[in-house]
């Protein structure tokens, strides 16, 4: 809103339906809550609904000029409704890729042997950190191996 508007209504020449402000407030927070609920989408193109219909009835003036242009609500509604298809599709797409982090993400990485195992122990690096490794096979600084199973701080790998 610009100043102007902010001052018609200050000095409540600008009628307001509260219904509409409601429905505005109450779409904003289906759109919020789709954010942290798994429900695909369905809770913010309710908010994106229910932010329209909130701005259609929201102001209803008498005088001309007062009353918000459909186009522009028009215009915010797609803009909603595709922010919101989008936020869904990316959230779909993250679903299906592999876990990348933790435990998971290291069973079955390619490590770089950093130096020479002792006693089955050494050093590998893996993601740019240097760790504690053992391996039940001799491995030397510069072969590669695989992780096989993360106890701890330790990591327990085998040649590739």
């Amino acid at each position: 809103m610009d100043s102007s508007a902010v001052t018609v209504f200050a000095m409540q020449i600008l009628p307001v339906v509260y219904v509409g402000l409601a429905l505005v407030v109450i779409g904003i927070a289906l759109i919020a809550a789709e954010f942290h609920l798994p429900t695909l989408g369905l809770l913010g193109m309710l908010g994106v609904l229910s932010i329209f219909a909130g701005y259609v009835t929201l102001l209803h003036a008498n005088a001309p000029g007062l009353e918000v242009g459909l186009p522009i609500v028009a215009a915010i509604g797609v803009v909603g409704a595709l922010l919101v298809v989008v936020a869904v599709a990316v959230a779909l797409r993250g679903r299906h890729q592999p876990v990348a982090t933790g435990e998971p993400g290291m069973l079955g990485a390619k490590v770089d042997v950093t130096a020479d195992f002792v006693g089955g122990k050494g050093r590998v690096r893996y993601g740019g950190e240097l760790w504690n490794a053992y391996s039940e096979a001799p491995l030397r600084a510069g072969q590669s191996a695989r992780v096989v199973a993360v106890e701890g701080l330790e990591l327990r790998v085998e040649p590739v």
